[in-house]
């Protein structure tokens, strides 16, 4: 145990001092990601809020929305903890690992909001869902056709099929960061080659160096890597969007406390960060 304790401590004092001098690196040069992370955990916590079961409602009907629909277990147990470390991922010089955390949370509501409106789910309690085959294997492109449903219902057909590729773009985008190899087409009509082997290989290529997540995880921030903080910001404030969005569609339904809040923060993400 003291061996294990002696080899580990190096390591816990430099991502220390690592994260301490990345933080003073980034209030002073670019503080608007660490702004950005603020405002997306609040808004997870704002719609948690917003949500809950309305107060109208019995305890006993309170607590049957609470067993029976995924969403409220996606955005408590994983939404919320991931976002809570993107702050720490970014500290760390993890720029990598900050966009796991966002597709993480992306993909935990998408998936919430396909099993909570499918059919043959809907006698089910969340935690009987998750074992069901068509949740289990179900992935953000996979279900594309069901969501494209849910998000016509609500919002029309053009629309609803502007919001579908708004969110599938993004999840693309954020994924290209969590392969070493893939592809996106995110703001743009073709598809290009990506990855974090393609953006290590691009930043060195261009600047002479390594981006920091390419030499070593904990890396101290320097002004080459501005313009991959700068990306992981635009990502961050869409990813805020498509976050309401989703969870305003699951509510279209649900007798929840204060839909018109959520509905009004979709509006106002909506014309701070257009969807399209």
């Amino acid at each position: 145990m003291e061996e294990v304790k002696r080899a580990l401590e190096p390591w816990i004092n430099y991502s220390r001092d690592v994260m301490i001098k990345n933080m003073e690196f980034l209030l002073k040069s670019y503080r608007d990601v660490i702004n950005s992370c603020y405002d997306l955990l609040n808004d997870v916590i704002n719609i948690e809020s917003w949500i809950m079961p309305s107060k109208n409602k019995s305890e006993g009907e309170r607590m049957n929305m609470f067993t029976k629909y995924l969403m409220y277990p996606m955005l408590v147990h994983v939404v919320y903890p991931n976002l809570n470390f993107l702050y720490i991922a970014i500290l760390l010089g993890a720029i990598p690992q900050a966009f796991y955390t966002l597709r993480t949370a992306l993909e935990a509501l998408v998936v919430a909001l396909y099993a909570d409106s499918k059919d043959e789910l809907k006698g089910l309690e969340w935690f009987e869902n998750i074992e069901h085959k068509s949740v289990r294997n179900a992935t953000v492109s996979g279900i594309k056709d069901h969501l494209l449903k849910i998000l016509t219902r609500v919002f029309g057909d053009k629309e609803g099929e502007e919001w579908l590729n708004y969110i599938l773009d993004l999840y693309q985008a954020i994924s290209a960061w969590v392969h070493p190899v893939a592809r996106i087409r995110f703001d743009k009509k073709e598809e290009i080659v990506a990855g974090i082997l393609r953006a290590i290989m691009i930043t060195t290529a261009e600047r002479g160096i390594p981006p920091v997540y390419g030499i070593v995880i904990p890396m101290e921030y320097n002004s080459e890597d501005l313009d991959d903080l700068k990306h992981l910001n635009e990502i961050i404030k869409h990813t805020r969007l498509a976050l309401t969005s989703i969870a305003y569609v699951w509510s279209i339904d649900k007798d929840i406390t204060d839909k018109e809040a959520l509905k009004k923060h979709l509006e106002e993400l909506s014309k701070a960060v257009p969807s399209s």
